[in-house]
């Protein structure tokens, strides 16, 4: 058994630990779909019926984390940065992340990857808030710069959550098509690479 901790946890409906120490690659892929959608997609869309367009900030935090997630599983190779993985994700997935923006206070932050990642992910799940430059709406586009203040030129980040759970759920299935498919050899190969560190499973593929 080389699965780390105790076999017995449920890592998705029906499916224990152990249970993926002997499965197939894909077998482990679809395991890995179904616990996403358990964990991640399914809850964060019950969120997001009319009456509940308050819990916005809730729904960005499990989206920031789903990137986290996902983005480690994307880029599979450990000598790269954790933030470096994530905002190459936002880049590559989300045309609409690429833009660059410039904020006064923030010379570091060239585009919307950048702040995403500091003022929304790093914020939500380090300080439980929001920076002084970030929004949640409803009624804009996926991402958008919004000045709040043109006499002092002051500037704000405005995230859609709905339309970024919409976009992210098309990626993850994107994903796990690509995964599923033998030639994808570099897409299989990271995604078994942290599967490795995460649960000391080796997969063959």
């Amino acid at each position: 058994m080389t699965v780390r901790g105790n076999p017995q946890r449920i890592f998705c409906e029906g499916v224990r630990w152990g249970d993926l120490d002997k499965a197939s690659f894909d077998e482990v892929v679809t395991c890995f779909k179904k616990r996403v959608e358990a964990c991640f997609l399914n809850p964060i869309k019950e969120l997001l019926l009319p009456e509940y367009k308050t819990t916005g900030f809730v729904i960005l935090a499990v989206i920031s984390a789903l990137i986290d997630l996902l983005s480690q599983y994307y880029y599979g190779e450990p000598k790269i940065k954790h933030k470096d993985k994530y905002k190459r994700f936002l880049r590559e997935h989300f045309p609409e992340f690429r833009q660059n923006i410039s904020i006064k206070n923030l010379p570091h932050v060239k585009d919307f990857a950048d702040f995403f990642y500091e003022g929304f992910r790093c914020q939500i799940l380090h300080n439980f808030m929001l920076s002084e430059h970030s929004t949640i709406g409803w009624k804009t586009g996926l991402v958008q710069l919004h000045i709040w203040d043109k006499t002092k030129g002051s500037k704000e980040i405005i995230v859609n959550p709905r339309l970024l759970l919409e976009r992210l759920e098309g990626t993850f299935n994107s994903f796990i098509v690509n995964l599923l498919d033998q030639k994808n050899l570099r897409l299989r190969e990271s995604f078994a690479k942290r599967l490795y560190i995460d649960t000391g499973i080796k997969l063959k593929i």
